[in-house]
């Protein structure tokens, strides 16, 4: 009941819950003393993220679709210089999340949908 009125509200429950999860994460990391540059640059975006995209208002802005893409070549980014251990999968994020970037970009200021692939709660 609870959860029917904060979706009606506009809000995500599942967004809103990966946020405190990466919080909490980000929290214990601080705490723990042991946060590297690239994991901060992860969870904080993350968070900022997941916050934003959980109040329905934010996620129907037309610029939403550049900003999801660019904190995903923001992840990849993070990923490949933090020198992780899947470096393709960094690499696929980077590739990924230009091509959004442009995609969206161009979108965004023509008002078209050419080459997007959504998906919506």
């Amino acid at each position: 009941m609870a959860l029917d009125a904060l979706r009606s509200r506009g809000l995500s429950v599942g967004r809103s819950s990966v946020a405190v999860v990466l919080l909490a994460l980000l929290v214990a990391a601080a705490r723990g003393g042991n946060l590297r540059p690239s994991s901060l640059v992860l969870l904080a975006t993350g968070v900022v993220f997941f916050v934003a995209s959980a109040f329905r208002r934010v996620r129907n802005h037309a610029a939403w679709n550049v900003t999801e893409n660019a904190v995903l070549l923001v992840w990849g980014l993070a990923l490949y210089l933090g020198d992780s251990d899947p470096v393709g999968l960094a690499l696929l994020l980077v590739a990924g999340g230009l091509l959004g970037v442009v995609v969206e970009s161009y979108n965004y200021r023509h008002g078209t949908t050419y080459g997007r692939i959504t998906w919506r709660e």
